[in-house]
């Protein structure tokens, strides 16, 4: 197996997002020796070190010492104020994964000649089944860009796209993994509602689910996957209806567009 990571990577902040990635990287390859994490604490440091055998720090200073790759994957609010105490040496890929913030604030903040990169994973990543778009910044040469696809796809797919389209990858990736998870929650209420027990509904739910990403997964469009469960006159082309009725498309439209507005918001 060829390890997608060449020398060694600090995590800064090893919450869910961070532990997700270090896993599939460690699944991909990559040698724990290779990977040092900071943790808020010594003993969630500990607990981390003995789940995965990689090193651990509640110093970011120490961790991000002699690393080739930096991970950042602290929350939106904080990022800034670690990158400016962060002693990157010059040549070094900072690869984020902060929602909203521009490769333009991280390279302001960070000592001169960080390669930086901005990524956008969604929370699948945690099984390996991640959705990420990732942008360069003017720092961030092709090699930069390749080490940090290459990062990212120990957890999922990665597409590489011009930074403005970051915050339609929050929409159409990012928060719309919420979507999915409040109408498969709806639809289980529904089913209970009518009459099925909560196990029952919950089990329809979840296999339906899992089902129609595996058809997904064909490449078949979805409208053509749509139209072969929808016969004319049918109880699909029922519940379709009703769907339409109740504004479906339009709701999911002004979904994507507040996360997004929202996502740039954050930026600025």
């Amino acid at each position: 197996m060829t390890s997608p990571l060449d020398g060694r990577l600090a995590v800064i902040g090893a919450g869910s997002m961070g532990s997700a990635i270090i896993g599939g990287l460690l699944r991909a390859g990559v040698a724990p020796d290779q990977v040092v994490a900071t943790t808020r604490t010594q003993g969630s440091g500990a607990k981390l070190a003995a789940d995965l055998g990689i090193g651990t720090t509640t110093d970011n200073a120490e961790a991000v010492s002699g690393a080739d790759v930096v991970l950042l994957a602290v929350k939106p609010k904080d990022i800034l104020s670690v990158a400016r105490q962060l002693p990157v040496a010059p040549g070094t890929v900072v690869v984020s994964v902060a929602a909203g913030i521009s490769t333009a604030a991280l390279e302001d903040a960070l000592p001169e000649g960080a390669r930086v990169v901005r990524a956008m994973p969604n929370t699948p990543a945690a099984v390996g089944l991640a959705m990420t778009g990732i942008s360069a910044g003017t720092s961030a040469d092709a090699e930069a860009v390749d080490i940090a696809e290459r990062l990212l796809q120990a957890v999922g797919k990665v597409v590489v796209l011009p930074e403005p389209q970051q915050d339609l990858v929050v929409a159409s990736a990012g928060s719309a993994v919420a979507y999915l998870f409040l109408v498969a929650e709806a639809m289980i209420d529904a089913g209970v509602t009518l009459g099925l027990t909560r196990r029952q509904a919950d089990e329809m739910v979840r296999q339906t689910f899992a089902g129609a990403a595996g058809m997904l997964e064909t490449g078949e469009h979805p409208g053509r996957l749509r139209e072969q469960v929808t016969s004319p006159g049918g109880t699909t082309a029922a519940g379709l209806a009703a769907l339409e009725a109740h504004g479906l498309r339009t709701a999911l439209l002004e979904a994507m567009r507040a996360a997004s507005e929202r996502s740039a918001e954050l930026g600025r």
